[in-house]
């Protein structure tokens, strides 16, 4: 049974980003919330792509507390990303958050990482730019 939810998570997760990945963000968060009941572990990726759909779709109080939430999860000892990782992650949060109308932000950006240490996955499914950040 374990198994099958695995398979159903991951189906519904894979989907949620492929429906990102087309700007149809309503229907991503759809299949978001689907692979929630299947998912046993929230870490930071799920809860930023949950931060970024929350956003996309109008959703900007929610937003802002799934980017919080993602990035206490990535300082906490249950992350496995490598400090630079967890730089990344926080400057992706702020750049999601930068778009939402939502005064004090409570995110800032911090060059002090090395984007060499960041994987390649995290770099394709959370695309920072610097330049992008509007704080």
């Amino acid at each position: 049974m374990k198994i099958i939810k695995a398979v159903i998570a991951a189906y519904y997760w894979s989907k949620s980003i492929s429906l990102s990945s087309s700007e149809k963000y309503e229907e991503a968060l759809d299949y978001l919330k689907k692979t929630s009941k299947f998912r046993k572990v929230f870490d930071e990726e799920f809860f930023l792509h949950q931060g970024f759909l929350l956003g996309s779709t109008g959703h900007s109080d929610s937003s802002i507390k799934s980017l919080k939430k993602a990035i206490e999860y990535s300082m906490s000892e249950k992350s496995k990303l490598n400090i630079d990782e967890k730089i990344y992650l926080k400057n992706y949060a702020t750049m999601i958050a930068s778009f939402l109308d939502v005064h004090g932000v409570p995110f800032q950006i911090n060059d002090a990482y090395n984007t060499n240490n960041v994987s390649s996955h995290l770099k394709e499914k959370f695309r920072y730019k610097k330049s992008l950040v509007k704080i």
